[in-house]
């Protein structure tokens, strides 16, 4: 019999992806304890990507649900986590800046949803700290983390000159989850930062007018225009944490590493090209 698994976020870029790679979807309320109990039953494992919220609390609370149920299941015995990139780095990559940014409000909420997968005491664990995600230049994503692309045809940064931010295909997200789910024992434990492509601003737009035939032009948002979409957009908070350190990520020997390998950003832009071109304004 071919094993089940229980996939969050299924209509998400990532569970979808998980999916998409192999995994039998199951669909239920991040709050229904419920059906998250009556989801859970018969599989063997689970692929848990929070659902982001702007109230921290609920975010863990609502991780808690699907742990506590894996826990209680006694056949689910691995649990494949996604939070995001560097959520371990505090000391040496978000710890330091500005309070302000917001990073710690983001990052405090990984780290505890982490800590309870970790003492879950579930036989098998993996966590994945996907980087930036590609699919937020598409709709219906880039209504939100890029609006000017479709508004404009612009992407609107903050970025210092030739700051660079590590890119990553949800696709991807899916083949590693699928193959920690699959083969548990080579991913236990493991805790593994997921990024590829270290692009700039100027590479991304030269690119995607590559794969379109469409301009895409480039703006740097001004301090008042950035203070006053800044809590409307995380993006810039990423963007501004880029200019500050190192965010490069060697998508190369992650890929060598577990035998999986990467998409590229001109390969995504080729698979997604149709939906980029009704993302980019007319």
């Amino acid at each position: 019999m071919a094993p089940k698994f229980l996939i969050t976020g299924a209509t998400g870029v990532q569970g979808g992806a998980t999916a998409q790679a192999g995994a039998i979807l199951f669909q239920g309320d991040f709050d229904d304890t419920t059906a998250i109990k009556a989801a859970i039953t018969g599989a063997s494992g689970i692929f848990l990507n929070p659902f982001p919220t702007m109230d921290p609390e609920l975010s863990v609370r609502q991780a808690q649900n699907f742990i506590d149920a894996a826990i209680a299941s006694k056949t689910i015995k691995t649990i494949v986590l996604s939070t995001a990139f560097f959520t371990a780095a505090r000391d040496t990559i978000w710890g330091s800046t500005d309070p302000h940014r917001g990073l710690q409000h983001y990052y405090n909420q990984k780290i505890a949803i982490e800590g309870a997968v970790k003492s879950s005491g579930l036989q098998n664990y993996t966590i994945l700290r996907p980087c930036f995600l590609m699919q937020n230049y598409l709709l219906p994503q880039a209504a939100f983390l890029n609006p000017e692309l479709s508004s404009e045809g612009v992407l609107a940064h903050i970025y210092d000159k030739g700051r660079k931010m590590p890119h990553l295909d949800a696709e991807d997200v899916g083949k590693f989850a699928a193959a920690a789910l699959l083969n548990p024992g080579k991913f236990r434990g493991e805790e593994i930062e997921l990024g590829n492509e270290n692009l700039t601003v100027e590479e991304v737009a030269a690119m995607m007018k590559l794969a379109t035939g469409k301009d895409v032009g480039i703006r740097k948002r001004s301090e008042e225009e950035a203070k006053r979409v800044w809590n409307q957009n995380p993006s810039l908070r990423f963007q501004g944490l880029a200019n500050e350190v190192d965010l490069s990520m060697d998508g190369a020997a992650l890929g060598k590493k577990y035998g999986i390998p990467l998409n590229s950003f001109e390969e995504f832009l080729t698979r997604e090209r149709e939906v980029l071109i009704e993302t980019i304004a007319k």
